[in-house]
């Protein structure tokens, strides 16, 4: 039968028979109101209805992918076949402290100088590792027999293999009711990714090696990283909300990205580019994979629903609506998946007579008050930051919530819905220093002393710095420097200064025309011995070439695939334990397409079918 009339079949999550992927009846049965099924509710099972669960679970096998674990959701206690229960679920008891190599009775927090700690062996003890199918046709979870050691950080394993739990253990620790385990090895990342700048396959990382420091030392990858193991799926456009999947993704986290087939994410087609590859588009999803999916189509969102089953967190920044036509709203999603994270970024919030409007940061700026806390103080104009401020804040601000949510999530507060406007975002964030007098109910608050950062740069003859003389041996320093004399006793202390604005400006005027005749690192010698903070104003593309940024480590190069050479950022985030990195370079349009969508349980034919419908690409 030719793959154009193919009826191409998704494995149920409930019943022996498959259901059909374009079928017209969406709707499942807890969108007409019935009780979810038992796949889709929380793991607290009794011993009443385990039986059917495992009966159930049989009849799913017929659906398996040869050499592929079990997908859909997490189950406790299933191993696969031949496999002992995990010794976590009596980890209170006598077996449970025999499988961490500690004697039964013994206080689990003393521990010999070198015995690995308990909980690291109750997590790791198992090496949940499905290899692809090889001759003998075996590709199931294996017990590795007398396994008492951690596997080393920087485990090693054979292209193409992948460390895929059998089921995401919702483990029992002590004070965190249904806390749960990371789903990977540690020093594996989701797909095999083993080496810094690799992705799913050889194409997919630069071809000379990893990201390298500019100092030639090799840049840390993402294997180690706090959030390995966790799983995101990435289904906005632009900035805002990829950008918070970015951040996670430098800190270890698998990130999906699904893009509109044809054209994908309009960021692909911002700012500067090279032989077709956007800088921006590279550094808000660097690391990432790309599934290119037509959510508008049934078939879209059956295929959006099968990846929900599998991850920790979605992220997106639709207007209000959008979700809810497309089936990807969290009454839908937190119903497939109860564990889910779900992040909405909008414009100008969820609710309220402008919550549909378009916005982006531009627009966002003026709203929230950027403009307006910016005016030129001797033009009386406003004006706006000239970068998307908005959305990177934004972006920030949403991938500490995640990470918040998810540590709730491990203390046993389950999955959760949150709401982020980016008005709110800047606002807030601009509320600590420019909110002024606006902070207080009564008439007689005073503005105060001006804050150091709204002061102007220091012009100088060859270039320009600024400084920030807060303290009163600061403030007389910085005086002492410029030859301008602050001996007047009404700027003796900062209580004097702020009460005498008008002076202190005058004599900041004085030292601003004397800098036009003075040498930049002449004078900012002086400034350091006088031990007032300063620093010149640098360009960006002056940073990396910095003695200082190079000690930091922060900008890396690399080979990209299709760009060539490349520098960039890498995280600014120093883990000692575990580190963060900048990933593999960005994804061409549906690069990991086929890929995921196997992960998922379809085969050729059906992959195949599904792009002839143009539900991917």
């Amino acid at each position: 039968m030719s793959s154009r009339n193919r009826s191409v079949s998704i494995p149920t999550r409930c019943g022996s028979s498959p259901r059909p992927l374009f079928s017209t009846r969406l709707t499942r049965s807890w969108r007409s109101g019935a009780t979810p099924c038992s796949c889709t509710a929380r793991r607290s099972r009794s011993a009443a209805t385990r039986p059917a669960m495992l009966a159930q679970e049989k009849a799913h096998e017929q659906f398996r992918l040869p050499g592929r674990a079990l997908l859909g959701r997490r189950r406790r206690g299933r191993r696969g076949a031949g496999v002992p229960q995990d010794p976590r679920r009596d980890r209170d008891g006598a077996a449970g402290q025999r499988f961490a190599g500690l004697e039964p009775g013994a206080p689990r927090h003393r521990f010999r100088q070198g015995q690995r700690h308990a909980g690291h062996l109750l997590q790791y003890g198992l090496d949940y590792r499905y290899a692809r199918q090889g001759p003998d046709g075996l590709g199931r979870a294996q017990w590795l027999g007398g396994k008492t050691e951690l596997p080393d950080a920087r485990h090693e394993h054979r292209r193409g293999e992948r460390a895929r739990p059998c089921a995401r253990q919702r483990q029992a620790h002590g004070g965190r009711p249904g806390a749960r385990r990371p789903r990977h090895l540690p020093g594996e990342r989701p797909g095999g990714r083993d080496h810094p700048g690799q992705g799913h396959g050889a194409a997919a990382g630069p071809p000379g090696g990893g990201w390298r420091t500019m100092s030639g030392q090799d840049a840390l990858d993402t294997s180690r990283g706090p959030l390995s193991g966790v799983r995101i799926l990435d289904i906005g456009t632009m900035i805002a909300a990829p950008l918070a999947g970015g951040i996670l993704a430098d800190q270890g986290a698998e990130v999906i990205k699904v893009e509109t087939p044809g054209m994908g994410d309009l960021m692909r087609y911002v700012g500067a580019s090279c032989k077709g590859v956007g800088g921006m588009y590279q550094n808000v999803n660097r690391g990432k994979r790309s599934l290119a999916l037509n959510l508008k189509s049934e078939g879209g969102v059956e295929v959006l629903h099968r990846l929900v089953e599998q991850v920790d967190v979605i992220i997106h920044n639709f207007r209000p609506g959008v979700a809810e036509r497309l089936h990807a709203d969290y009454a839908t999603l937190s119903a497939i998946n109860p564990d889910l994270i779900y992040l909405s970024v909008t414009g100008f919030g969820h609710a309220g007579p402008m919550a549909k409007k378009a916005a982006y940061d531009n627009v966002v700026q003026a709203f929230a008050g950027v403009a307006m806390t910016q005016t030129d103080k001797r033009s009386g104009e406003p004006s706006q930051y000239q970068q998307l401020f908005a959305d990177k804040l934004t972006a920030n601000m949403a991938s500490q919530a995640i990470t918040a949510a998810l540590f709730a999530r491990e203390r046993g507060a389950g999955g959760q819905y949150i709401q982020l406007a980016m008005v709110d975002a800047v606002a807030s964030f601009l509320w600590t220093d420019k909110a002024g007098t606006a902070q207080f109910a009564s008439a007689e608050a005073s503005s105060g002393l001006q804050a150091s950062a709204e002061s102007r740069l220091l012009k100088f003859r060859n270039g320009y710095a600024q400084a920030a003389p807060v303290s009163d041996a600061d403030f007389h320093g910085w005086c002492a420097a410029f030859d301008v004399d602050s001996s007047d006793p009404r700027v003796a202390t900062i209580v004097d200064r702020a009460a005498n604005n008008e002076l202190v400006s005058a004599i900041s005027e004085q030292i601003f025309a004397r800098a036009l005749e003075l040498d930049v690192d002449e004078t900012l010698a002086k400034l350091e011995a006088a031990g007032v903070p300063c620093a010149r104003a640098y360009t960006l593309s002056e940073l990396p070439d910095n003695e200082q940024m190079q000690a930091n480590g922060l900008f890396v190069r690399s080979d990209h695939p299709v760009a060539g050479p490349m520098l960039e950022p890498s995280s600014p985030l120093k883990f000692s334990a575990t580190p963060a990195g900048c990933g593999f370079p960005s994804p061409t349009l549906g690069q990991h397409s086929e890929e995921i969508l196997r992960e998922l349980g379809f085969d050729a034919d059906d992959i195949a079918s599904l792009r002839e419908q143009a539900v991917i690409a």
